[in-house]
């Protein structure tokens, strides 16, 4: 872990003896749960006595992890569910009602880096983008709102520390459709409190994960372990109130304001000068 890492992420401790007796007897969903941040929640939850319900498009690893769970005190089902599909969740949501759900843990997200240029051809980029980002957590809620609002859930939704921010290009795609479920969650969020559903917001920096190995320009990047990512999840879940957000949060606010008339003049050169070293030579 670099020194910038160590700075801008600092490591955080859990006090596993307080969230163990808050969270006994749970029932816990978790979207997105066969890779990255939503496995490794799983895998950490495997040490509490509460049930998960794992949901992800990949039954393999849902049932490797099934399967590892049984060494643990929790218990585990899974639910294969495709987001890009609506009668995929509509299936999942049948399945869903005759759960007791405490916590919703909404993690399922598709990330995507493309230029305005790359993306002309390209429409069922923001089409794929909008439905795993936003829809699919939307038409999973809606549908089982009764549920929730019995069972008064708590829903945990994994944001990016980007939909606090002005959107570089090539994030445009995945940054709007974060952004749209984040207001869509704020904007609901007096009418799901009036029906006893609370909900919160965990707004992740960039994490060291499969995302960020696969994306060469993040090489060298600083980025906030997944471990470190889980904790912020986990009090989520039992803060009902808790928020997380980076601790530069405000002052990287401030400078962003400052500069924020520069921004465009900053993008237009850097784009440029990315273009020139491409032209061969």
């Amino acid at each position: 872990m670099s020194l910038a890492s160590r700075f801008l992420f600092p490591r955080h401790s859990l006090d596993e003896g307080k969230c163990a007796t808050i969270l006994k007897g749970k029932t816990i969903l978790i979207t997105g749960a066969s890779y990255g941040i939503g496995e490794a929640l799983a895998r950490r939850l495997f040490h509490f006595e509460v049930h998960l319900i794992l949901v992800a498009r990949t039954k393999e690893k849902l049932e490797l992890l099934k399967e590892e769970s049984l060494k643990y005190k929790a218990t585990a089902e899974f639910f294969v569910c495709d987001f890009y599909q609506e009668e995929s969740i509509r299936d999942l949501c049948e399945h869903l009602r005759t759960h007791a759900i405490d916590i919703l843990i909404s993690n399922a997200g598709k990330s995507l880096n493309r230029s305005l240029e790359e993306s002309k051809d390209r429409f069922h980029d923001f089409r794929r983008t909008m439905a795993v980002n936003y829809l699919a957590p939307v038409q999973l809620i809606t549908n089982i709102l009764n549920s929730l609002a019995k069972n008064r859930t708590h829903i945990v939704n994994v944001s990016t520390y980007n939909v606090l921010m002005k959107t570089p290009p090539g994030w445009t795609a995945y940054v709007s459709s974060k952004k749209a479920f984040n207001s869509w969650i704020e904007g609901n969020l007096p009418e799901l409190q009036a029906m006893n559903i609370t909900a919160n917001s965990i707004y992740l920096p960039l994490v060291e994960s499969r995302m960020k190995d696969t994306n060469v320009r993040y090489g060298n990047t600083p980025a906030m372990t997944m471990e470190t990512a889980v904790i912020h999840l986990i009090r989520g879940m039992t803060r009902r109130n808790y928020n997380f957000k980076p601790w530069w949060h405000r002052p990287f606010q401030i400078f962003m304001l400052v500069l924020g008339p520069f921004w465009n003049f900053y993008w237009r050169r850097r784009l440029r000068k990315n273009n020139q070293s491409d032209v061969p030579r």
